[in-house]
Order: structure tokens, then C-alpha cells, then sequence
């Protein structure tokens, strides 16, 4: 009935006369929900109970870990490094704006005004924390004046407003002006600038330098997102760098493709003597052992989607919104993009791993089934001695996994009766056993900042064939994907006997409560009851997935029945015309007229696209498997009907199918706006933005299982 439930609308004047009228009083359950959320409303009992159990933060620490996430995030920027004035405009902002402080303690309206501090873990105190309020901002003159310098200097990019923690993984990728870059989840930009810093920092008297005597490292950074919106504004956010070693790309970092070495080291051009990527000369070791066809890369930067609890500081609607399956749901994800960015990184290579969030699920989870997986070809790194003023926690080597119900210990005890759980999720012995204390947390009461957790790995061997996780323990589906609609099988359990095995458990449960509720015995009847919910749960999951494949069944049985007989009248299209071309060759022949191999590839040729013709027209709800080459009609056509004989039929065959060939590859969209990549310019948000053409020369990049 919609948000009316049948009601009529009150949209004139009339409508609020005579017997209609309302009066003009407030009401407090019509009034819409405040959407700031005041201090007081800073709790999540879920929350709280999670982080509780995993014991994330150490016991005596834990009302200043809540405390400090109920306050706001200070403002920390960080001076870019690579300018030619780094230096000056530091000290220019501990002379001039910040020499105000130099006195003592300023107090305002009772408060006293913290002064501007360098973060201390920071190189060369670069980076600088800043804890004003905005009634402070507003009462002096020149915390104003700081306030507007910063957002100048941030646009013209001499700085960069960056939250303290997300300034810390570029800091352990040790990247070098020769690195081959990917930065893998790389939106809204901030640590792809200031990876590119770092790739900037060459030194003036290197040899890097060219003619006009300003210094292009030889390397590039590679920021990928899989949001078109996204890559906008990273994008926006790197165009302060005006760096010509930066490519920005527009896909699923799960699925990011492979780029062809040979391809990438194509000189440029009218210049065939030197190559436009000049090898990397990795850290270490040489790329010796690895596929030769695919680029690999030196460093790359998993900054993965999470559940973002890290960040309340700064977005506080997290606290109503955090349930425990905010961080299930991604987990497979995040296995997936750190899975092919192993498949991606060359021998000797380095990666960072990290997320804004406390979970272990989305960390040492991921991390642990990574080492596992790669069997002893991927190491994690300790890196406590660098940044030594950093304060850190260690990695957990113990962890629990709940979902919506209730808490397990094994995926043996969860895998019949869970909600929406992984195997991959849970601790066992043989995680236990890794080194997960190198990984680091970083929690928002040690140094006021955010919540942040990082990892560093290293490439020392060639991996394995590395599979993505196995989705069979998950209900068989059949879904439907793709422009078509096609249907497509997922296998696993099937969804009946889940079903019927998670109702005999439920019914188990339940007289499990009882008995325990008869005998008071609080704790067992709520352990029974979480359970008996959890199977509840699972059999509802097995019963839509149930009535899902019911709904598909028929219609994936016509859609076989389809595609049988497409291919039988794409058969008999073909047996056709080739007998009415034995009959044609039958016909010159006694006609005296000579037939060549060329007439005869022609005509066989003519009537293929004939027989494909016919099928599409017949059957336009399936896609064709392999469709012709564009131009193949024209290139048929012009072997048939031209004169002069075989040989210059042939060649005009040839000709044709050449400019075919050249106007195949046309990309498929152009975001941006502007006339130079999209008929008629941007329109709306996009107006004035340079275009982006994507790369889909398949003789570039494909998507394939390498090492």
C-alpha cells in the first residue's frame, strides 16, 4: 500500500478545512528522528559484549578504550614530503602560526586551547595533530587564520588532511623510486598520495633526472577502485600531485586483471630503443622464477573494505548501526582481495594488509588463512622496531567467532546449525601456532586517534596454485547473472537436508531449555535457547534458498532445452548450406568453370554467418558463446562478389578484414565529462571532469591463475 497504507494525502488547502483539519499542535511521534546523535546515545551493548569476549583490549584499559571513542577525532595533516618546500613551510607554521602557543596555557571560556603538536612517530615531523573545537575557532582570530591556511594548502596540495592511523601502512611498504606500486583498494586517495610521495623522494643529484632537470622516478603507482564514484574522487585527491607515474583503474580488487610484462615494457612510439617501464630491480632478489608474461609488482597496499568500527571517532552513527554481522559478511571478501594481491606480487615483494577495524575476523582471520593457503611461501614480517614511538598492541593468537546468536569455538560445532559463518573464520590449532603477534593494533586511548590494524608480509617464494575459499558448506542456489539472465548453478548443501537437520537441532534445543529452565539452570537454558535460535535461523536460510531453486527449476530446464535447440538448428543451417554449396560446385563444374580453395572458404564463410543469423533472430534470450569479428560480412562479401579471380578476392578479403581488426577495439565507456571522450560533453556531477577511458585491449590484460 506504500507509506500511506491506503490513506489519502493531504497535499491542498482543502484539505486541512472542515472535518479534515489538524490541529495545530505538536505531536511527538510524528516528529522525524533527529539524525546527530548526542554523546549519551554513544553505546551498543552488542558492541561492547563482542569486544569483550575477544578480549581485544586489556581489562584495566577498557573504560578509557570507550571512553575515548565516544570524542571527537582531533585534526592531524601531514606536509608533503616531497615538495620542494616541505622544509620551509614547516617552519614556517612553528614561526608564524603556531608561535601564539609559545607563551603558555591559553585559556577560553575556561578551557584551555591545546596547542599544535607534531605526531612523534612521524619521520622528520612531517605529519601534526591539531585538537580545536569549533566555538574555538570561532572565538580567535588566529585559529581561524590556521584553519583557512590549511584548507589552501591542502588544495594546492602542500598538505594533506589525513587521519593519524591511515597515514601509518605506507609508512612499512619501504617503497623506492624504482617500485612498481598497487594500491589495491585505493579510494578516497590519501595514502596513494602519499604512496606517491615516498616514489617521488628521489634524491637531486641521482641520476633519475631528465633534460628539463626535474626528476621522474622510473617506477609508478597503480590506484585501483572498484567504485566508479570512488575513482572520482581519488581521482581529485591525486591530482594535487601532478604526477605522470600514476594510473588510476576502475575494477573489483578480488578480480584485478593480469597486465602483460611484454606489453608494459613496449617501447613508446618513435622510440624503439629503450623500453617505457624499465625493469624493477626489487629488493632482495631478482624476479627469477616467475611468469614471464605478467607484471608483478614490488609493493602493494591492501587497504580492504571492513566494518569501519575504527572510525567512530569520526563517524559516530557507527554505534547504532554495529551488529557482529557487519564483519562477517566481508570476511570472505577481504580473503579474496588479499588472495589475488599474493597472486600479484613478485618474489621478494612486499605487502601491507590492513583495515579500520578492532575485529579479528576481518584481521588475524584473513591474515592467518593467507599464511596457511601460501604454505610457507609468504612470511609475515616483524616490524616492531620501526616507528618505535608508535604505540601498538600485538595480534591475537586466540579468537572466537559469533553470529547473531551465539558464540563458537570450532567450525565442527557451528557448520550445521550457524547464521551466515565461514570455516575460514575460525582460529585452530595450526593457526595458533603462526606468528599473528607481528601483526599490529592500534587502539584510539593510546595516542588519541583512531582504531587502525596493520600487517606486513613478504613474498619469499613462488605461491601455489592459490584457489579462492570454497563456498559448498553454503545452501546450493541457483541464481540467475549476467545481461542475459542466464541461469547458473551454485553447488553445496543441499537445502532440504539442512532444512530437516537444523529443525530436529532446534527441537533438540528447545528441550534442552526446558529441562535446564525446570532444574534453574539459568546459564544452560540461555545457552539452549541461543542455539535453538541459531537453527531456527539456519532453517529459514534453507528454506528461502529451497523455494529460490523451486522458483528457477523450471526455467533453467527451458533454458537447456534452449540452448539444445539453437545448436541443433545452428546444425542444420549449416548441413544446409553446405549441400547447396556442394550443389553450386557441382553445377560450375559441369559448366566447366574452375573453383578455387578461396570461392569455396568464401562461401563456407557466407554461410556460417547465414546460420548464426538465423539463430540469433530464433533465439535472442541466450548471448552467442563466441560472436564474429565486426567487419567479417564485408570481408565474406567482397570475397564473393569480387572479380578478377581467386587470388584478388582473397586479397580484398584480407583488406577487409584488416580494418575489421583495427576498429575492434573501441572502449566500452568513458567516465568523465567534457567533449573529449563522451558525445555531447559531461552532464550534471560529471561537467568538467577529464575522462577516464578504460583499458580493454584483451592483448594487455586478461583475467587468469598465475603466481
Amino acid at each position: 500500500m506504500g507509506r500511506g497504507q491506503g490513506k489519502k494525502q493531504r497535499l491542498l488547502r482543502k484539505d486541512f478545512k472542515g472535518a479534515n483539519r489538524r490541529d495545530n499542535t505538536w505531536d511527538e511521534k510524528r516528529s522525524t528522528k533527529n539524525k546527530f546523535m548526542e554523546p549519551s546515545d554513544y553505546h551498543n551493548e552488542a558492541f561492547e559484549e563482542y569486544y569483550h569476549v575477544q578480549d581485544i583490549v586489556p581489562r584495566d584499559e577498557w573504560q578509557a578504550f570507550l571512553g575515548s571513542l565516544k570524542t571527537p577525532l582531533p585534526i592531524t595533516f601531514r606536509i608533503n614530503g616531497s615538495g620542494k618546500f616541505a622544509n620551509e613551510l614547516r617552519q614556517k607554521m612553528e614561526s608564524d602560526f603556531f608561535a601564539n602557543f609559545r607563551a603558555g596555557p591559553i585559556m577560553l571560556d575556561g578551557e584551555v586551547v591545546d596547542p599544535p603538536r607534531p605526531l612523534p612517530w612521524y619521520p622528520h615531523n612531517l605529519a601534526w595533530h591539531m585538537n580545536f573545537s569549533r566555538n574555538q575557532l570561532r572565538k580567535l582570530s588566529w585559529l581561524g587564520e590556521i584553519h583557512e591556511f590549511m584548507k589552501a594548502a591542502n588544495e594546492a596540495g602542500s598538505i594533506t588532511r589525513q587521519e593519524a592511523v591511515s597515514m601509518v601502512p605506507p609508512l612499512f611498504m619501504d617503497v623506492r623510486p624504482h617500485h612498481r606500486v598497487l594500491d589495491m583498494c585505493a579510494a578516497p586517495g590519501s595514502k596513494t598520495f602519499q604512496l606517491l610521495e615516498m616514489l617521488h623522494n628521489i634524491d637531486a643529484n641521482s641520476d633519475s633526472s631528465n633534460g628539463s632537470g626535474a626528476i621522474t622516478p622510473t617506477g609508478f603507482v597503480i590506484a585501483n577502485d572498484a567504485e566508479p564514484q570512488r575513482c572520482n574522487l581519488l581521482t581529485h585527491q591525486t591530482k594535487r600531485m601532478c604526477s605522470p607515474c600514476l594510473m588510476v583503474t576502475n575494477h573489483n580488487g578480488e578480480q584485478f586483471p593480469c597486465i602483460s610484462a611484454v606489453a608494459a615494457n613496449r617501447p613508446p612510439p618513435g622510440n624503439s630503443g629503450t623500453s617505457a617501464i624499465p625493469p624493477a630491480e626489487a629488493d632482495g632478489g631478482s624476479s627469477s622464477g616467475q611468469a614471464d608474461d605478467v607484471m608483478l609488482f614490488d609493493r602493494i597496499l591492501c587497504d580492504v573494505p571492513c566494518s569501519g568500527d575504527g572510525t567512530m571517532r569520526k563517524a559516530p552513527d557507527i554505534w547504532r548501526r554495529w551488529t557482529v554481522n557487519n564483519g562477517n559478511g566481508i570476511h570472505i571478501m577481504q580473503l579474496k582481495i588479499a588472495l589475488q594481491a599474493v597472486r600479484l606480487l613478485k618474489v621478494g615483494g612486499r605487502m601491507v594488509y590492513s583495515t579500520c577495524t578492532f575485529n579479528p575476523i576481518e584481521n588475524e582471520a584473513v591474515v592467518s588463512e593467507l599464511l596457511i593457503r601460501c604454505s610457507g611461501t609468504l612470511e609475515l614480517l616483524d616490524v616492531s622496531y620501526q616507528l618505535p614511538e608508535l604505540q601498538r598492541c600485538p595480534g591475537k593468537r586466540q579468537w572466537k567467532v559469533r553470529d547473531k546468536h551465539q558464540w563458537y569455538n570450532t567450525w565442527e560445532e557451528a557448520e550445521k546449525i550457524c547464521f551466515k559463518l565461514d570455516p575460514t573464520m575460525f582460529c585452530t590449532p595450526e593457526k595458533s601456532q603462526l606468528p599473528l603477534d607481528r601483526c599490529m593494533r592500534i587502539l584510539p586511548h593510546h595516542q588519541d586517534t583512531g582504531g587502525f590494524f596493520v600487517a606486513v608480509l613478504q613474498k619469499v617464494a613462488p605461491t601455489p596454485n592459490l584457489h579462492d575459499p570454497d563456498m559448498k558448506h553454503r545452501f546450493t542456489r541457483i541464481i540467475s547473472a549476467g545481461p542475459s539472465g542466464r541461469l547458473i548453478k551454485m553447488e553445496g548443501m543441499d537445502p532440504s537436508r539442512g532444512a530437516s537437520y537444523a529443525a530436529d537441532f532446534a527441537l533438540q534445543a528447545a528441550e534442552q531449555a526446558i529441562a535446564a529452565l525446570e532444574s534453574a539452570e539459568t546459564a544452560a537454558a540461555e545457552k539452549a535457547a541461543n542455539a535453538t535460535a541459531a537453527a531456527v535461523a539456519r532453517a529459514g536460510l534453507a528454506l528461502d534458498a529451497a523455494q529460490e531453486n523451486y522458483k528457477h527449476a523450471k526455467r533453467y530446464e527451458a533454458q537447456e532445452d534452449k540452448k539444445q535447440q539453437k545448436q541443433r538448428r545452428q546444425q542444420d543451417a549449416a548441413g544446409a548450406a553446405a549441400e547447396d554449396g556442394d550443389a553450386v560446385a557441382a553445377a560450375q563444374e559441369m559448366e566447366g568453370v574452375e573453383v578455387d580453395d578461396d570461392m569455396m572458404n568464401a562461401e563456407q564463410a557466407t554461410a556460417e554467418a547465414a546460420a548464426d543469423e538465423a539463430a540469433a533472430e530464433e533465439g535472442q534470450e541466450d548471448l552467442p558463446e563466441a560472436g564474429p569479428v565486426p567487419g567479417s560480412d564485408a570481408a565474406a562479401a567482397a570475397a564473393t562478389n569480387g572479380g578478377g579471380g581467386g587470388a584478388a578476392a582473397a586479397a580484398r578479403a584480407e583488406a577487409a578484414a584488416d580494418g575489421a581488426e583495427k576498429a575492434a577495439w573501441t572502449p566500452s565507456w568513458v567516465r568523465g565529462g567534457g567533449g573529449r571522450g563522451r558525445a555531447g560533453g559531461g552532464k550534471g556531477r560529471f561537467r568538467g571532469i577529464d575522462p577516464i577511458v578504460p583499458v580493454e585491449d584483451p592483448s594487455i590484460i586478461s583475467v587468469g591463475s598465475y603466481t
